[in-house]
């Protein structure tokens, strides 16, 4: 016990906090050994591995955050003494897997964090939580109603926390209520208030407002604004360095770049995109990405690959059991048939995408 503790409090001091909760587990494990009704070290251990799961939950290492979560709990002991702590490892942990497009696994650990969250009255377990449950409404659920009153709720929780990173995170995805029900006004406003409240050091906060700006804009026909805003969000992420970040700036400039007719110029971004997202295992934003680059593809009269990369845009989002996707997917996926005269498999295409349109969020 005491050669881990030493271990990791050297470890600690010279910035390894990762490395330095696997020596406490040890050490606690030890002290569990010596007397298993001294909770000192194991609830210390716990508390690094749920610092060292949020760090990896950050860098979009889903994975790893999770296994860090799972042994956290592991190591918190009987339930019937979970609190705080507990309740924000079980919001990290929901959010890893919603990331992993694993909504199902997500959206039980995130209700657990909801029902802890509100007996410790912690705002920080309940804004994370309901902010991914909110989300997982609309993508996995098709309710957008439900949606609405998870992100108030979320919001509401993030404004009692004051803090600023939590309530601009909020705001973010309280937008896609609007954005969904095609209001783009009222989207607007959300996200110009989310970019108008971001903390100047929270970089990844600040580009996805400005992912958000340039998709509303495209939606109401504004591809120079819309290019300009992406084209700032690139810059931050390229100078932030997160690759997750990186991909979803590349994605929705070869979505501008393909509106302009500057199709050429947008394959590599997409192309960009798509590889760091297969990397991280975000498998969401893949279909998304392919979808895009699918429909950019046929634009350029290559039908095959446009055929292949949207139909493996619909083969993820089925697998996820995402409504938002396939019907935009199918539609598009309709138009190549149309290009290459084949009438009668427009027409199932077409089809497919009302059924899915039907079943999608409303």
């Amino acid at each position: 016990m005491r050669l881990h503790t030493l271990l990791a409090e050297n470890l600690e001091r010279r910035g390894h906090r990762s490395l330095a909760a696997d020596h406490l587990e040890l050490a606690a494990f030890a002290a569990l050994d010596l007397d298993p009704n001294d909770r000192t070290v194991p609830d210390r251990a716990a508390d690094a591995l749920l610092v060292a799961g949020d760090r990896a939950r950050r860098r979009m290492e889903s994975r790893s955050a999770i296994d860090r979560y799972e042994r956290a709990l592991a190591m918190a002991g009987s339930e019937s003494r979970w609190n705080v702590r507990e309740a924000r490892i079980l919001a990290g942990m929901g959010e890893a897997h919603y990331w992993l497009g694993e909504y199902e696994p997500a959206t039980r650990a995130l209700e657990r964090a909801v029902t802890l969250g509100e007996q410790t009255h912690d705002p920080f377990a309940l804004a994370l939580a309901l902010r991914f449950l909110g989300d997982i409404a609309i993508n996995f659920e098709a309710d957008v109603d439900k949606a609405e009153k998870l992100l108030a709720r979320s919001l509401q929780a993030a404004e009692q926390l004051g803090d600023p990173w939590a309530v601009v995170r909020s705001l973010l995805f309280a937008g896609w209520v609007p954005w969904t029900r095609q209001r783009f006004d009222e989207a607007e406003t959300i996200w110009q208030r989310a970019l108008e409240t971001v903390d100047p050091k929270d970089h990844w906060a600040r580009v996805r407002a400005l992912i958000a700006l340039s998709i509303n804009h495209s939606e109401i026909s504004d591809l120079d604004g819309a290019l300009h805003l992406i084209e700032d969000a690139r810059a931050l992420a390229e100078q932030s360095g997160d690759q997750f970040t990186a991909a979803n700036t590349a994605v929705q400039t070869g979505r501008v770049l393909d509106d302009l007719d500057r199709t050429d110029e947008a394959l590599p971004h997409f192309d960009r995109g798509i590889a760091i997202f297969n990397e991280l295992g975000a498998r969401w934003e893949m279909a998304d990405a392919r979808a895009a680059r699918g429909i950019a593809k046929r634009n350029l009269g290559r039908l095959d690959e446009a055929e292949e990369d949207l139909r493996s845009a619909i083969r993820i989002a089925e697998e996820l059991g995402d409504r938002q996707l396939p019907a935009w997917t199918w539609r598009n996926l309709a138009r190549v048939a149309e290009l290459r005269g084949d009438a009668a498999a427009a027409e199932e295409l077409l089809a497919r995408s009302k059924d899915a349109e039907l079943r999608g969020p409303h």
